[in-house]
């Protein structure tokens, strides 16, 4: 008979784990596969753009400094792209912004998804030459003319138009705005009979300039030292006034008249009047006084109301002025 021998026999000891290596390794085999599903993916480097990149959208080629004054030698964010775009269009928020990215050849496509209808213009610089524009694919340009010109580069030609209107700027209207408490009704009824006084000595023309004292805030009259005819004026104004002493006395108008002719700026008085300042003439004194007023600056002047600048009703105020003045006044030809 044989004998069968068996492991205890052997002097070997049966363990757990030895029953283990000979059970299928089933378990560990769909751990490792899992494991190997769920691997960490490296996330992509954030992309980053400099200028060498453009932008297109609403039929527009843009760089990226047209929205970045500062773009950093490693690049620029696509949300820093975004926030300076956001400056100029505002349907560019961070909610509604997505990214057409064109990697191979440097370009960006935004989309304002849900945004508004239309977009408002980039604010292009505005220069003086033409050849302050060749680094600009879009750009103004304003002539010695005084016009507007819009100019349109790309590599097929360039464009120049004359602007009729630029909608992306706020509408700006001429006019003059005065910043003053108004002068006083009984200044210029002071004023008129000092007017009136030399008109009836024999149509003489005669001037008086308004300062702003800037200490005592209040108007102070003087009445310059002039040598004057039916005609002109030759005057010279005191270094009380001017000079040093122009920190603070600040010359507000200068008013003169034209006897009994009408009101208006002569040619004399266009050239004279080159400080910005207001400047007023009164003619038809020897009737009711017709009077003129404007803010003027070089070549450029604006009409501006009377009830502007000075209280209201001076026709009822009678006022005589200070007698000195008269020893300013010098008739020319007469000693």
């Amino acid at each position: 008979m044989t004998e069968e021998l068996t492991l205890f026999d052997l002097g070997v000891e049966e363990t757990k784990e030895s029953k283990k290596v000979s059970e299928p390794t089933k378990k560990t085999d769909i751990a490792s596969k899992i494991a190997a599903a769920v691997k960490k993916v490296e996330p992509k480097p954030e992309l980053k753009v400099n200028d060498e990149w453009t932008i297109h959208f609403a039929t527009e080629e843009f760089k990226i400094s047209d929205f970045l004054e500062e773009i950093l030698e490693e690049g620029v964010t696509l949300e820093e792209v975004r926030m300076g775009m956001e400056r100029h269009f505002a349907q560019f928020s961070a909610a509604r912004t997505s990214w057409d990215i064109d990697e191979d050849n440097k370009r960006l496509f935004p989309d304002a998804f849900a945004g508004s209808k239309g977009a408002s213009p980039l604010r292009s610089p505005f220069l003086s030459s033409m050849e302050e524009t060749l680094q600009y694919n879009r750009s103004y340009v304003i002539s010695n003319t005084g016009k507007v010109f819009k100019v349109c580069r790309s590599l097929f030609g360039e464009m120049v138009t004359e602007m009729k209107e630029l909608p992306e700027l706020n509408t700006v209207q001429e006019g003059f705005k005065y910043n003053l408490p108004k002068i006083p009704a009984s200044t210029l009824a002071q004023i008129l009979s000092f007017f009136k006084s030399y008109t009836q000595k024999g149509s003489f023309e005669v001037m008086i300039r308004i300062y702003w004292d800037m200490e005592l805030n209040e108007y102070v009259l003087e009445c310059p030292k002039q040598t004057v005819s039916r005609i002109r004026i030759d005057c010279q104004f005191s270094p009380q006034y001017t000079g040093r002493n122009s920190l603070r006395y600040l010359p507000v108008l200068e008013i003169h008249s034209h006897n009994t002719m009408p009101a208006y700026f002569s040619e004399t008085d266009n050239a004279d009047e080159q400080r910005f300042g207001l400047y007023a003439v009164v003619g038809r004194l020897d009737k009711s006084p017709q009077i003129l007023l404007r803010a003027k600056s070089n070549e450029q002047s604006v009409t501006v109301l009377l009830t502007d600048v000075f209280e209201t009703d001076f026709n009822s105020i009678e006022k005589s002025y200070p007698l000195e003045w008269e020893s300013n006044v010098t008739i020319r030809g007469k000693q």
